[in-house]
């Protein structure tokens, strides 16, 4: 059984087999694809949801029910302009969107962070931003720029120590998302091995 399994996050027009309908060159966007046993956990009947309500009965007309299980068929969820959903198993898409019906424009994000020290080293939060960027987008080259402008009134030194003292106290991240990961996995194995040690003797105190 041929199956064509769009990513989620594609967008423009889909081509499917019948009896499954989309509007004839609509766009919509492929937002989420799940599989037989994702429905079945969120309480939903597959057979009855997805294919009884467009006339695929199990056993008619040559369908089997059982065959597009047996394929690991997924249940692609498409969505239009207008939020309408429509929900197609993925045994029934023919084609996918091309590349001509996407429109592409260059974005850029500005970030402004107010007032900050002349000093201060940006390089961890220039990493940590285009981590996140390529994450949030599959863009792996993007490009995290400084621009810095002179003050038009300077800070009176009264004035910088208590903004400097209430900036450094709002500051939840020292250090980079990597960094705290690797500490974590760390601790929670030193943890781990806490209470496995704990355990034996437990067990070993036990008549």
């Amino acid at each position: 059984m041929a199956k064509i399994t769009p990513a989620v996050g594609s967008k423009g027009v889909f081509k499917v087999k019948t009896p499954y309908l989309v509007v004839p060159n609509t766009v919509y966007t492929c937002v989420a694809v799940r599989t037989f046993v994702d429905c079945y956990r969120r309480g939903e009947d597959v057979e009855k949801d997805y294919y009884n309500t467009v006339g695929l009965i199990d056993g008619q007309d040559g369908f089997s029910f059982s065959a597009e299980a047996t394929a690991g068929v997924s249940i692609v969820t498409l969505q239009a302009a207008d939020g309408k959903m429509l929900y197609i198993p993925d045994s029934h898409i023919e084609g996918l969107p091309e590349a001509k019906d996407l429109k592409y424009h260059r974005m850029v994000v500005s970030v402004d962070l107010g007032i900050l020290p002349s000093e201060l080293d940006l390089t961890m939060f220039a990493s940590e931003l285009k981590a996140k960027a390529a994450a949030l987008t599959g863009v792996l080259d993007n490009e995290v720029r400084f621009h810095a402008y002179a003050l038009l009134e300077p800070i009176v030194p009264e004035e910088q120590l208590l903004y400097e003292q209430s900036r450094l106290g709002a500051i939840t991240q020292n250090k980079a998302s990597d960094v705290l990961l690797v500490t974590a996995q760390e601790e929670n194995e030193r943890l781990n091995e806490n209470l496995r040690l704990l355990t034996e003797r437990l067990e070993g105190s036990t008549p």
